[in-house]
C-alpha cells in the first residue's frame, strides 16, 4: 500500500512540472512559439523553425520537463514558404495567412489568438437587424 502512494505522488509531481513547463512566462513576445516541431514545420518550412536553447531533441515528456519550444519567425517580417512563396509574418493578434491554402499560419502556436471563423463570422453583422 505504501509504495502505491508513493507513486501517485511522483505522478502528481510529474504533471505539475509538465503543466508548470507549459505555461512559461519568459517566451518571446516577439515570434511564433510551438510545443512540438511537427506543427512550427507544418505552418512556415523546416528551415524557418529553430529549437529553444539546450534542446537536445529526446522524448517528449524531457522536453516539456525541459520547457523545450520552437520557434518560428519573428513578427512582422518577410518569411519564405517552403513552397517558394513570400509571406508577410503576421503577429500575435493578427496570424499570417499562408498563401497556398488560405489557412491562418500559427494556429498550433502557444501565443497566437488565431481568429476563427471565416465568411459566416463577418457575414454575421450583415444578418437581419430587425427593421
Amino acid at each position: 500500500m505504501k509504495g502505491r502512494r508513493s507513486s501517485h505522488v511522483q505522478l502528481a509531481v510529474l504533471g505539475t512540472v509538465l503543466i508548470g513547463a507549459c505555461s512559461d512566462e519568459n517566451l518571446p513576445k516577439d515570434r511564433y512559439v510551438y510545443k512540438a516541431k511537427q506543427e512550427c514545420v507544418q505552418d512556415w518550412g523546416e528551415t524557418n523553425c529553430e529549437g529553444s536553447p539546450g534542446h537536445s531533441g529526446g522524448s517528449l515528456a524531457a522536453s516539456a520537463l525541459a520547457g523545450a519550444y520552437f520557434f518560428g519567425p519573428r513578427f512582422n517580417s518577410i518569411v519564405e514558404t517552403p513552397g517558394g512563396k513570400h509571406v508577410w509574418s503576421g503577429n500575435a493578434d493578427r496570424p499570417a495567412v499562408n498563401p497556398t491554402t488560405g489557412q491562418f499560419m500559427g494556429s498550433k502556436s502557444v501565443n497566437v489568438n488565431t481568429p476563427r471563423g471565416g465568411f459566416g463570422s463577418s457575414a454575421r453583422s450583415f444578418g437581419s437587424s430587425g427593421t
